[in-house]
């Protein structure tokens, strides 16, 4: 009887070890099959991911991840159909398991700042955006991503600034020229962003440069009472940040609460290379009849951007007030033509087509920005215009 119990014993036991080993062996070999059609299954979910058939594109590459977590190919393709079906929070899971040594983390980092601005999360989001900017200077997706958000956050200047940093490193003109052009005569339009950024400040509270967009854009659309508990925030949330209190300075002093501003201009942030900063300080100035230093003021605004408009008109109006009428009227003159300049070129920025450019169009827009003083980009756009091969009208038919 102990012998037969043994028999059986060692019976099962044999018999388990058999399963585990064909379990191992079938495991190896499928894991191998799947390997080994790697290649084959990424071209395919390519393809189905082209065709707009983002569930079957993560279908084709579930198994393949199941057993390669790191395929990272198959991870950007993943993170790419969720962001297009809007699963937001399920791309940002799969594209942060990119790491920077992959080859895949340029085009994944933008997917994944992309997902994550989707879902609200833009102070996330723009620091994705940044790192980005310094690992890949040279990538215009992720300069332009970047620029994007500055202008839904009314950041009009600082996508100007960046875009033009970017151009500045040697990128292709025609790359970012039109955009720059887009930039340039392009005008905030709050209520076309503020229901969007009302909507981030609910889901994800407290970012910063939501709450200060949130502020600028009230401020534009009349909403004071809302606009000034915005920019209190904004200051309780970055107290030292120069734009901030820049901004809420300036908020403050078209209230007419003067000892406000002044108040956020003194403390330990003056940025001696912003003209916003000295333009404010003169209007305060002038508004305390101070007009002398007022006019210093502006000198200093002027020196770092010289053709706004809005800096020369008030040129004009400081030199009436100091007794020069010769030169107030030369002035004004100047700002007069400065401000038709940038209408016409605003004109000019919408006949603009990308896809089929007129080399007298560009040699038009780069004349209007030379009168405007963007002497490196009227250059530019004169290259430009030299590559093109104008279109030839097609002939008639006999």
């Amino acid at each position: 009887m102990i012998r037969i119990l043994h028999r059986i014993k060692y019976g099962r036991t044999f018999a388990g070890c058999l399963l585990a080993l064909a379990v191992v062996i079938g495991y190896g070999t499928l894991r191998w099959r799947v390997h080994a059609n790697s290649a084959s299954l990424i071209r395919e979910a390519e393809g189905w991911l082209r065709k707009r058939d983002n569930a079957r594109a993560r279908e084709t590459l579930r198994t393949l991840l199941w057993f390669e977590p790191r395929q990272y190919q198959a991870l950007l393709i993943t993170g790419i159909s969720l962001n297009a079906d809007r699963k937001f929070p399920e791309a940002i899971a799969v594209l942060e398991r990119i790491p920077d040594t992959s080859e895949q983390f340029e085009q994944g980092g933008i997917a994944l700042a992309s997902s994550l601005i989707h879902d609200k999360q833009l102070d996330h989001g723009e620091s994705v955006l940044r790192r980005h900017m310094q690992l890949f200077p040279r990538s215009l997706a992720t300069c332009e991503e970047l620029v994007r958000l500055n202008l839904k956050l009314f950041r009009q200047r600082e996508a100007i600034t960046l875009l033009l940093e970017f151009w500045g490193r040697g990128g292709d003109d025609f790359g970012a020229l039109p955009l720059l052009l887009e930039l340039e005569v392009k005008t905030a339009a709050p209520h076309e962003s503020v229901a969007a950024l009302e909507e981030a400040d609910r889901q994800h509270p407290h970012q910063a440069a939501v709450v200060l967009a949130l502020a600028r854009a009230y401020s534009l659309m009349g909403k004071t009472e809302q606009a000034q508990a915005q920019f209190e925030d904004a200051l309780r949330l970055k107290p030292q940040d120069f734009l901030t209190g820049l901004l809420a300075a300036e908020f403050f002093f078209n209230r007419g609460d003067v000892e406000s501003a002044q108040r956020l201009l003194n403390l330990e942030f003056e940025n001696l290379n912003d003209d916003r900063y000295w333009f404010l300080r003169c209007r305060i100035a002038e508004h305390s009849s101070q007009v002398e230093e007022a006019y210093s003021f502006l000198q200093k605004a002027l020196a770092l951007r010289p053709n706004d408009e809005t800096y020369v008109l008030m040129q004009a109006t400081l030199l009436r007030r100091l007794g020069r009428i010769e030169e107030s009227r030369t002035i004004a003159l100047r700002a007069a033509q400065l401000v038709e300049d940038r209408k016409h070129l605003f004109l000019l920025s919408h006949q603009f087509d990308r896809e089929h450019p007129s080399p007298d169009l560009c040699l038009e827009i780069a004349d209007r920005l030379e009168r405007l003083g963007h002497l490196e980009q009227a250059s530019a756009w004169r290259r430009v215009s030299q590559m093109i091969t104008p279109v030839q009208p097609a002939n008639p038919a006999p």
